[in-house]
C-alpha cells in the first residue's frame, strides 16, 4: 500500500489527537518541590470547574479543599504576603507573592486567622485557618495559582474533583523559575488567548532544550503543538479538562532542525530540514510510530508549510542560503524551485487564495510580505516595524501576522487600506512562538518563555 494510502485509510482515526510515543516524560527542571498542598481535605472544585457541575465554573479561578473549620493553611511555597484582608466575595483572603512570576492566593479564611500584610513567610508555615466567610457554600480553603498575571489551568492535573489531599504534600507539577522562591532557568510553553484583553497561561510545561515550534488546529477547543526539544520531536495536545500533555515520538534529528506542522485532511504532518534534507513525517496508527521519510529534496534552513486545496501533500517554502525555495509535491515526485527572493531570519508561510504561499519574514527592521505575482515571485515591505519573527496566518478571512518586536508580541493585519497594526499584546516572549487559529475574533498563540 501507498504512503498516500495508508494516510487516507487511516484519516477517519485522525480527527481526534493521538500521542505515538513513548510515553509520557517527566519535563526539565521540574521543581515538583517548588509548592505544597497547603491544606488537608477533599478537592470539591477545580479550576473552571465546580466537581458537582454547579453553575458559574466557567470563572472559578482555583481549587477548592473541603474540610472542618479551623484546619490549618500553610504557605505553599516561600514568599511574601502582598495582601491580607477582606476581598468581597473571596472573603478574608491572602495573596502571597512567590518571585520569578508566581503569586497564589488563599480565600475564605477564618476570621481572625490571617497573618500581617508584609510579611516574610516560609513554605509550611502556617497563615490562617480555614473558614467560610465571603461568598461562600461551605467551609473550604478556595487555593489560586497566577502565574505572569493569568490564575493556572494546569493545577487540575494534580487537584482533581473528590480527591483527598495531604496539608504538605510536594504538589508533582512544574512551577518554571520557581524552586522555594528562588529563580531557576527554564522555558515554559505557554497558551496566550485574548479573553478580556490578551491573556497568557502556564501549560504546566517546561520546554528548556526546546529548538522550534509549530501549532496548528486538530479540532477541539485547544491547539495541538509540534515541537522539537533535545532533538527529538514531540506532540504536546490539551483539553480543558485534562490539561497538557507533551509526549516525546520516536522521531529525532540533528541539531539545527527545522520543522512546520499542517493539518492534512485530518492527519498531522510535519515537514522537517535535517542534515541537508527535507523530510515529510506523519504518524503511521497501526504500527503506533511516526514515520520520517525523506523527499529526496536536499536543503537546509528554516522551513514554512501549507496545504493547498486538492495536493496530494503539503507545500513548503525553504529558506536555503538566504534564498526563498518553494517545495511540492505531484504525480512525478517532489521538486524544488528558486523564487529568486532572498530572506533572512524565521520565516512564515501562509495560503491566501489560489495555490501559492505566501511568505513573512523580517529584515533590517521591517516586516516584508513575498508572494507570487504575474511575472514572478515580488517581495515588499508591509512598512511596518519589527526586528523579531513572524508568524502569518488566516484569522477568518483576515490576513494576519503575529510578530515579536523588542521581546513582545504584537498584531499585524492586513485591511482595506492595506497593512495595519493592532499594536501590542502586552505579552513577553522569546521568537519560539506560533500562532493558530481556532475560530472566533482572535488567534491564539502557542509560546515558548
Amino acid at each position: 500500500m501507498s504512503i498516500r494510502s495508508k494516510l487516507v485509510a487511516l484519516a477517519v482515526t485522525a480527527v481526534s489527537v493521538l500521542a505515538l510515543s513513548a510515553g509520557v516524560v517527566a519535563p526539565a527542571h521540574a521543581d515538583t518541590n517548588a509548592m505544597i498542598v497547603p491544606a488537608s481535605g477533599t478537592v470539591y472544585g477545580q479550576w473552571h470547574k465546580y466537581c458537582d457541575n454547579a453553575p458559574g465554573g466557567y470563572d472559578h479561578n482555583g481549587v477548592d479543599i473541603s474540610n472542618a473549620a479551623g484546619g490549618p493553611i500553610w504557605a505553599a511555597a516561600a514568599g511574601t504576603v502582598v495582601a491580607s484582608s477582606y476581598s468581597g466575595t473571596l472573603g478574608n483572603r491572602i495573596t502571597i507573592d512567590h518571585g520569578a512570576g508566581w503569586r497564589t492566593v488563599y480565600a475564605h479564611l477564618k476570621t481572625g486567622t490571617l497573618i500581617a500584610n508584609g510579611t516574610h513567610v516560609s513554605q509550611g508555615q502556617q497563615i490562617a485557618q480555614m473558614g467560610n466567610t465571603g461568598g461562600n457554600y461551605a467551609v473550604h480553603l478556595h487555593f489560586e495559582t497566577w502565574y505572569n498575571g493569568a490564575s493556572q489551568q494546569f493545577v487540575n492535573n494534580y487537584f482533581t474533583c473528590f480527591k483527598n489531599v495531604v496539608r504538605g504534600t510536594p504538589i508533582p507539577l512544574n512551577y518554571p523559575g520557581l524552586d522555594g522562591g528562588t529563580a531557576t532557568s527554564s522555558l515554559p510553553l505557554m497558551q496566550v488567548y485574548a479573553g478580556s484583553g490578551w491573556q497568557q497561561g502556564y501549560t504546566g510545561i517546561d520546554f528548556t532544550g526546546a529548538s522550534d515550534i509549530s501549532a496548528i488546529y486538530m479540532g477541539g477547543t485547544w491547539p495541538t503543538v509540534m515541537a522539537i526539544k533535545d532533538n527529538t520531536l514531540y506532540q504536546i495536545y490539551g483539553s480543558e479538562t485534562e490539561g497538557w500533555q507533551a509526549n516525546p515520538t520516536n522521531v529525532t534529528f540533528s541539531p539545527g532542525a527545522s520543522i512546520s506542522a499542517v493539518n492534512f485532511n485530518g492527519t498531522i504532518q510535519v515537514m522537517a530540514t535535517d542534515n541537508n534534507t527535507v523530510y515529510q513525517i506523519y504518524p503511521d496508527y497501526s504500527a503506533g510510530q511516526w514515520v520520517k521519510a525523506s523527499t529526496g529534496i536536499q536543503a537546509s534552513g528554516q522551513i514554512s508549510s501549507v496545504v493547498v486545496p486538492g495536493s496530494n501533500w503539503p507545500t513548503s517554502i525553504v529558506s536555503v542560503g538566504g534564498a526563498l525555495h518553494l517545495v511540492w509535491a505531484d504525480s512525478a515526485g517532489w521538486h524544488i524551485g528558486n523564487t529568486g527572493v532572498t530572506a533572512s531570519g524565521r520565516i512564515s508561510a501562509v495560503l491566501d487564495g489560489g495555490n501559492l504561499p505566501q511568505v513573512y519574514s523580517v529584515e533590517n527592521g521591517l516586516l516584508y510580505q513575498t508572494f507570487a505575482g504575474p511575472n514572478g515571485w515580488v517581495k515588499i515591505s508591509t512598512g511596518l516595524g519589527a526586528n523579531g519573527a513572524p508568524s502569518a496566518l488566516k484569522v477568518g478571512n483576515t490576513l494576519e501576522v503575529i510578530v515579536t518586536s523588542n521581546g513582545q508580541l504584537y498584531q499585524a493585519y492586513y485591511g482595506s487600506n492595506g497593512w495595519a497594526s493592532a499594536g501590542g499584546l502586552g505579552i513577553a516572549s522569546s521568537n519560539l512562538f506560533s500562532a493558530v487559529y481556532l475560530g472566533g475574533d482572535q488567534p491564539q498563540i502557542m509560546k515558548l518563555g
